[in-house]
């Protein structure tokens, strides 16, 4: 029934691009009765199981054919395909689609999500512009027009805003919000659009109406912060967040956002006074004591922060955060013993996170090279980090690390890049101080 519930969502209703969510998406397969096509869909899929295309598709067209909430057989068809990696059959489906469908705006719609992942942006904008211009006279039911409607809106508005065209996406987001009123994605985006156009007020606005009703716990401040941040306008960031920390005292999550936002951008002080606020209100977080050992490791007291994170690792062992930060709190000390059981954590640690892909998978490897070098094994260590640097984006730390591994293999120019650009990095690591000191030494 897991796998049914999935194949709904892609069938009942448009997919979640562009950062769009589809308010009743989840309420449709788990919350609410089962939709009356179930029985015809539970067969189309057990046929297309069995790669009977044939018997699927009269499935889903039948099942067109008597619920007028369902999209076409034809694209029904094609959302499975695409979801189950045949694209082939998928596209082929969807060409059917267009020549039998051609006034639903689903068929127009799906081209043009297909054409941005493939980034063919030109052509989305056109076929998302038909779709729109569809569901204007699309009548065979209100709801999935509103449905078509607002997916062609957060499409084109994905267009422009990739563009960097913010008063031409800004209609368009409005546009998604009048069809689904609370939808943090639009929400969030106008705010961004409105930040973009130097509307700060405007921008500040949008995230207070969002915040009346966001399930996520949108604080106005903190996310104004976060974009002026970005734009790197820290005085009005700083700002920003001391607002919001006056404002929300007795608000742990608040406390927490506003101490990772100083932690990064370096204002130590403002983070301890948030930690300490914030573990007043929660004094058993995880997440309250974590950012209390990293306050520690930047305060160069490695002992304190080892102690910290070894007891929030042995509370749970699985923790990345604990064991990372433990890894870390042991390689800063000039203790052997303590190396080597760095390493062991290191080792464990990147068996579960091996993906350099993912951010975390990067940075384990990072620590895991990080732990190679400081045993000694540079040669090993290079290698290591190459594969973090390689894989994607990384932090100034791990910045760092590489500087220093390729430092100690003879890879001077590489080393001076990567401890300048982690120098140049708006975001602040423990370790800064003996970043200037190995740029310092490689500009001689």
């Amino acid at each position: 029934m897991k796998l049914f519930a999935i194949v709904c969502m892609l069938l009942l209703v448009s997919p979640a691009l562009h950062g769009q969510e589809p308010a009743d998406s989840t309420q449709a397969t788990t919350q609410q009765t089962p939709h009356p096509a179930q029985p015809l869909l539970d067969k189309a899929l057990a046929a297309f199981k069995e790669s009977d295309a044939t018997a699927a598709m009269e499935l889903f067209q039948s099942a067109y054919n008597q619920h007028p909430d369902l999209p076409p057989g034809e694209v029904m068809f094609a959302r499975l395909a695409y979801a189950t990696g045949n694209r082939s059959s998928g596209r082929t489906a969807l060409e059917r689609a267009a020549e039998n469908h051609g006034s639903d705006p689903e068929v127009w719609n799906m081209l043009a999500e297909l054409a941005i992942g493939e980034g063919r942006i030109a052509e989305a904008e056109v076929l998302f512009e038909k779709a729109l211009e569809l569901s204007e006279n699309y009548d065979r039911n209100e709801t999935r027009k509103n449905k078509l409607t607002a997916t062609a809106h957060a499409g084109l508005a994905t267009i422009y805003e990739r563009r960097q065209k913010w008063a031409a996406a800004k209609p368009h987001l409005r546009a998604w919000i009048e069809l689904d009123q609370r939808n943090e994605a639009a929400w969030n985006r106008l705010a961004a659009a409105h930040f973009q156009l130097e509307d700060y007020e405007f921008a500040k606005q949008t995230l207070q109406n969002l915040s009346t009703f966001s399930k996520s716990g949108v604080v106005p401040e903190v996310a104004m912060g976060r974009m002026y941040q970005a734009d790197g306008k820290h005085e009005l960031a700083k700002k920003a967040m001391l607002n919001a920390k006056q404002a929300r005292q007795d608000d742990a999550q608040t406390q927490i956002a506003v101490g990772l936002w100083a932690m990064a951008a370096g204002e130590q002080q403002l983070m301890q006074q948030c930690v300490n606020r914030a573990k007043d209100l929660v004094p058993d977080s995880p997440a309250v004591n974590a950012m209390l050992g990293t306050v520690k490791r930047f305060e160069g007291d490695s002992v304190g922060a080892e102690k910290i994170f070894a007891e929030l690792h042995q509370q749970n062992p699985a923790s990345f955060d604990a064991t990372n930060g433990l890894v870390l709190s042991l390689l800063s000390q000039d203790t052997p013993e303590k190396h080597q059981l760095a390493l062991r954590h290191a080792e464990v640690l990147l068996k579960s996170n091996s993906n350099t892909k993912t951010q975390k998978g990067r940075a384990a490897v990072a620590t895991y090279a990080w732990a190679l070098f400081r045993i000694g094994k540079t040669k090993e260590a290079e290698q290591v980090i190459r594969k973090a640097i390689l894989g994607g984006e990384f932090s100034p730390e791990v910045g760092y690390f590489a500087a220093a591994i390729f430092e100690s293999v003879g890879e001077l120019d590489a080393a001076k890049q990567f401890a300048q650009a982690a120098l140049n990095s708006s975001v602040a690591f423990p370790e800064e101080a003996d970043a200037r000191a190995l740029l310092t030494r490689l500009s001689k």
